[in-house]
């Protein structure tokens, strides 16, 4: 990158987990920063900081100067950074630093910090597909029911036994065996209405973590959809037996799972509010729950191949 090209400005969220929070890290970052002989700075966000009070300060600033937002963190994190990427109309890097790291994987980003910095500093820009649920954005995935409380199990036994995939699994078995009463909604999915009693919803615009599931519903993101997937029954084995099935990469092979494509899907309920993962962050709605497809919505830094222009 020369002096002339726009400059950067990149988020450490030091929060994201022990990779984004060694001191490590924080200094490969730092030199490949200096290699390029950007225009760079970086911005830590430590815990107890706000992300989103950060990053909608830092986003407001790179659109006045015309800079490159680049998240450095987990998939929540790089949610958050994009989202405010979109509303201010900048471009976004991204450095994955998560357990999972979906959305970088989907766009084939690396998973060195170092290159991956290089790549939000001299890559090519793109219009990539998000979804959207009430105006909000997500890149990877929405859903309610039991999958927040997943999410939530999964955050307090990693805060006691560290951040490994192995944690996450023996976090979800706990919370699965404590099972999850179905409640009633009202689906309707391109203008078609349904009534469903259902322990989970789950809308996906991430083929890859669709695809390492064994569900077919990923070639809906190909098709430029959102992909659905409805718990039915969803008793404890059958959970339980759904969960092995993901983790072979074998859910097509479940009955007990409706999955389809949809443009746009709102979903209603008699709660008054609504918790959800979004992109593995928690939050709380109040229904109808309004999703549908934002296609080339943000702009994303990938690797300089003139394939993906």
């Amino acid at each position: 990158m020369h002096q002339s090209d726009p400059p950067a400005i990149v988020i450490l969220n030091q929060s994201a987990g022990s990779t984004a929070a060694s001191l490590e890290v924080r200094d490969r970052i730092t030199a490949a920063l200096a290699s390029t002989g950007a225009a760079a700075r970086l911005v830590e966000v430590g815990p107890g900081q706000s992300l989103r009070e950060t990053i909608e300060c830092i986003a407001d600033e790179a659109a006045a100067n015309g800079a490159t937002v680049v998240a450095a963190g987990g998939d929540g994190t790089i949610s958050t950074v994009a989202a405010a990427c979109f509303l201010h109309g900048v471009p976004l890097g991204v450095v994955p630093l998560g357990t999972f790291n979906f959305f970088a994987r989907e766009f084939g980003l690396p998973d060195d910090p170092a290159e991956a910095v290089r790549v939000a500093l001299t890559g090519t820009p793109v219009q990539v597909d998000v979804g959207f649920i009430n105006a909000r954005m997500f890149v990877n995935n929405a859903s309610f029911g039991i999958y927040p409380r997943l999410i939530r199990e999964r955050e307090s036994t990693k805060a006691r036994l560290g951040r490994k995939r192995w944690v996450a699994a023996l976090a979800g078995v706990i919370t699965l065996l404590r099972g999850q009463r179905r409640f009633a909604v009202s689906l309707e999915a391109d203008g078609v209405r349904q009534m469903r009693r259902t322990t989970m919803v789950f809308v996906g615009n991430n083929a890859l973590q669709l695809e390492q599931l064994g569900l077919e519903v990923s070639d809906c993101v190909g098709q430029g959809r959102l992909a659905v997937i409805v718990q039915r029954r969803g008793g404890r084995l059958s959970v339980l037996r759904q969960m092995l099935l993901g983790a072979l990469g074998r859910l097509r092979d479940e009955d007990d799972l409706e999955r389809f494509c949809a443009d746009s899907l709102v979903i209603d309920s008699k709660r008054r509010r609504i918790e959800l993962a979004i992109d593995g962050e928690l939050c709380t709605l109040t229904p109808p729950l309004v999703f549908s497809k934002g296609q080339r919505a943000l702009t994303l830094i990938l690797p300089a191949d003139p394939s993906r222009a």
